[in-house]
């Protein structure tokens, strides 16, 4: 079992606001794995926990098929931000990472 593997498998999963998958989103944080535990720490964009805990209990079901010598499963959710370039504002602000609009 790799990294890369797993990551196939995490690929497989959408966030439920943005209906992209993790991995496209960049939102596979942390892969910890130390034997036979897998820890996990990914973004997520709405804390949701009646989303959260479907979407958690299918990944690890899925992880447990595809590896079933996997002993403990972790996944935790942090709030993740999307960002995007844009080369006009990074002219103007080259170290600001987010802009927020007020009107």
């Amino acid at each position: 079992m790799t990294e890369e593997q797993i990551r196939n498998v995490i690929a497989r999963f959408s966030d439920p606001v943005l209906k992209n998958d993790f991995s496209t989103l960049g939102f596979i944080k942390n892969i910890s794995l130390k034997g036979t535990s897998l820890s996990l720490v990914l973004g997520i964009s709405d804390m949701d926990s009646t989303k959260l805990d479907g979407i958690t209990d299918e990944m690890r079901k899925t992880l447990e098929a595809e590896f079933p010598n996997l002993e403990k499963i972790e996944i935790e959710f942090k709030p993740a931000i999307l960002t995007h370039k844009n080369q006009k504002k990074s002219i103007l602000m080259p170290d600001v990472k987010n802009t927020i609009a007020i009107s």
